[in-house]
């Protein structure tokens, strides 16, 4: 009888035991790149948001360059509303190029959220934030959507940049 009634207590056990799933939800639309057509996304990884967030506003700080070469890969794709370019990240050059026309940059970050595809370990982290740059006492406040492709490295391989001005009452 003993036994039974552990028997029963330890099923009961196991079985309240919560389960792990690896949610996923929505997909990839586009056919480029061709492999993550139709993959789902799922949660990626948070030391990969962190990361990205660390860039963010380290560029902002606009001293903290050689940190930022850290964490790119040697050669970054980049698109901006300006096209394409394929940005060597070897030295601070690039970084202090989209640097110099302002005085100082502040950044908010609103939200970075961590995405991966299938068994990928690749993740994309898609990161939202409000920036002020100034320059010769103007201000230019925007809202920006980007989206960093971080390797199997853990380096950034891709940046795209979605920009909104903001309308100075909003």
């Amino acid at each position: 009888m003993r036994i039974l009634y552990t028997l029963i207590i330890s099923t009961v056990l196991i079985g309240c035991e919560p389960q792990i799933t690896d949610k996923s939800a929505g997909k990839w639309y586009g056919e480029n790149p061709p492999q993550l057509s139709g993959q789902k996304f799922k949660i990626g990884s948070d030391q990969a948001a962190e990361m990205v967030v660390k860039v963010i506003l380290n560029f902002a700080d606009m001293d903290k360059n050689e940190i930022i070469i850290e964490s790119m890969a040697d050669s970054v794709n980049f698109y901006s509303p300006e096209g394409y370019q394929k940005l060597d990240m070897t030295t601070t050059e690039t970084l202090a190029s989209f640097q110099e026309p302002y005085d100082s940059i502040k950044r908010s970050v609103v939200s970075a959220v961590p995405l991966t595809f299938g068994e990928s370990s690749i993740n994309m982290v898609d990161v939202v934030f409000r920036e002020r740059r100034f320059k010769d006492g103007e201000v230019n406040r925007r809202r920006v959507f980007e989206r960093f492709w971080v390797n199997s490295n853990g380096k950034i391989s891709t940046i795209a940049i979605f920009p909104s001005d903001v309308v100075p009452n909003n």
